[in-house]
C-alpha cells in the first residue's frame, strides 16, 4: 500500500491507465479487464487501487478532495477510468489535477449531487447498503 490506497499492476507497458471501483467493491472487479487489455496492448500499465474505506485500503472517512489526491497520488500521469463512485473520484482528481490526470472514462458516474439535503439523503442510503 502507498499513500493510503492499496493497489495492484498488471503489465510493464509505460502507457499507465487507473481503475477505480464501485461502492462496496474492490480493486478486483478489474483485474479480468486489465489482463485482457494488457494482453492485446503490451504498452499498457493497468493500476487497480481500492479506494478509502474498500479492500485492502484504510477504513477512513475521506472527502473526495482527499480520495482524489490519493488516487492521484498512486498513478500518476495517466488516463482513469473509475465506475460509479470511483468515476466520481476520477473527476474530482481531473478537476483538482488537470497537469496530471490525462483523461477519465466515466462509466456510470455523476459529478455529485447539487443539494445538501440530497447528499444527507445518499449518505444515509449508502450507509445502510454497506451493513
Amino acid at each position: 500500500m502507498t499513500n493510503g490506497l492499496a493497489h495492484e499492476s498488471i503489465g510493464n507497458g509505460t502507457r499507465v491507465v487507473v481503475f477505480s471501483h464501485g461502492f462496496t467493491q474492490t480493486r478486483s472487479m478489474w483485474r479480468p479487464i486489465a489482463h485482457e487489455l494488457c494482453k492485446r496492448d503490451e504498452s499498457l500499465r493497468c493500476v487497480l487501487v481500492d479506494l478509502p474505506g474498500h479492500g485492502e485500503s484504510a477504513h477512513i472517512a475521506t472527502p473526495i478532495e482527499e480520495a482524489a489526491r490519493l488516487l492521484v497520488a498512486t498513478g500518476g500521469g495517466a488516463v482513469y477510468v473509475g465506475y460509479s463512485l470511483g468515476a466520481r473520484v476520477a473527476l474530482r482528481a481531473l478537476v483538482d489535477h488537470p497537469a496530471i490526470v490525462q483523461g477519465v472514462i466515466s462509466i456510470s458516474g455523476t459529478a455529485g449531487l447539487e443539494t445538501e439535503s440530497e447528499r444527507q439523503a445518499r449518505v444515509t442510503a449508502d450507509e445502510t447498503l454497506a451493513r
